[in-house]
């Protein structure tokens, strides 16, 4: 997108020169960015920021101004830098933390490869992470996804879609530790990531959402980023999300106790929001403070299907109280509401 005259000195009056200071002085938090018409507030004594609006929404700087995206994002990364690593050694103790990520077929390898080099690179934390590949057949193995718990959750028929509630919730199950991350394939995390949790949890709070800014790279930068595992060479970053759903963090009691992930969301989108809601009952971290990467990957084939149904689904889902929701799936077992797929399909 090329930006008209007009579009450059609005976003100048209104949002760019803000940037600029951010990035050019001293003692302005990149926190603090935002659109022209949204809100922030400061919470935990100035050291994170809550979004006053609902969705996810993109910042206009650096839709405008891609350049200016990339020095953002280096200068984010200053204060919370992303460190890629090899696995490390097998370990038989019970983890600090559990990591769940849920998984389908092999053309995201390379992203999910990246992803657990970020995660490798978190320090100061013992970290276990279940990769549940949930599928009727299983296409991975050990070698190429060395270093993580790999769980196959075979769907129910060959034709089920993909569930990643239903995986993550089995992910959950087997989890060595009593704090669990639900983090996705395609996310880079900076290295204090882990430790950042884990000193939440230890004042007392149930969960947290940290994803301040998640900056998502476009083609040729991700490729980039998974061929040298290096950050250096990014010159354009276009979408700048603020308000993102994922990573989310709780307790395995807190998890349990609010129902887990809702098993009758079938394909892409909307389990997020929908865990969230029912989150925000606990005593959830008021804020967010941390950058993500998002690599660029081509839309999923199967995503696009059944979408009309999908959103009516959805829509349907959130307008029932997240207490009434939290009070029905509390009536199921994990696995019991994926499991009827091929029933249904037979039927």
């Amino acid at each position: 997108m090329t930006a008209t005259l007009r579009q450059q000195i609005g976003c100048w009056v209104h949002e760019r020169w803000r940037t600029e200071l951010v990035l050019r002085v001293p003692g302005f938090p990149w926190l603090d960015l935002c659109n022209r018409h949204e809100s922030l507030t400061k919470t935990d004594s100035g050291r994170a920021r809550a979004c006053n609006w609902s969705d996810t929404s993109p910042l206009t700087v650096c839709r405008l101004f891609p350049a200016t995206g990339a020095r953002l994002l280096r200068h984010c990364l200053t204060q919370w830098p992303i460190r890629f690593a090899e696995p490390p050694q097998a370990s038989f103790g019970a983890p600090d933390l559990s990591l769940i990520i849920a998984f389908r077929g092999t053309a995201r390898l390379p992203q999910l490869r990246c992803c657990l080099a970020s995660l490798w690179g978190q320090f100061g934390v013992s970290l276990e992470i279940i990769l549940v590949e949930q599928s009727w057949d299983s296409l991975l193995d050990a070698t190429q996804v060395p270093g993580v718990r790999l769980v196959h959750a075979r769907s129910t028929s060959p034709d089920m879609p993909f569930n990643k509630s239903w995986a993550l919730n089995v992910g959950a199950r087997l989890a060595r530790s009593d704090i669990l991350l639900f983090h996705d394939a395609d996310m880079l995390a900076p290295h204090g990531y882990a430790q950042a949790v884990l000193d939440l949890i230890a004042r007392g709070f149930a969960g947290a959402r940290l994803p301040r800014l998640i900056f998502y790279l476009d083609a040729p930068s991700t490729v980039s980023v998974q061929t040298r595992q290096s950050l250096d060479h990014i010159g354009f970053v276009s979408d700048i999300q603020s308000n993102g759903r994922i990573p989310l963090t709780m307790t395995k009691q807190a998890y349990w106790d609010i129902g887990g992930h809702d098993e009758s969301f079938y394909g892409w989108g909307g389990e997020d929001d929908e865990i969230l809601q029912r989150a925000e009952t606990l005593r959830l971290y008021p804020g967010a403070f941390l950058p993500f990467i998002h690599l660029w990957h081509p839309s999923q084939p199967e995503k696009h299907a059944g979408l009309t149904e999908r959103e009516s689904f959805i829509r349907q889902k959130m307008e029932v109280p997240p207490t009434q929701r939290m009070s029905s799936l509390l009536q199921y077992r994990p696995g019991d509401l994926a499991g009827p797929w091929c029933r249904t399909q037979s039927a």
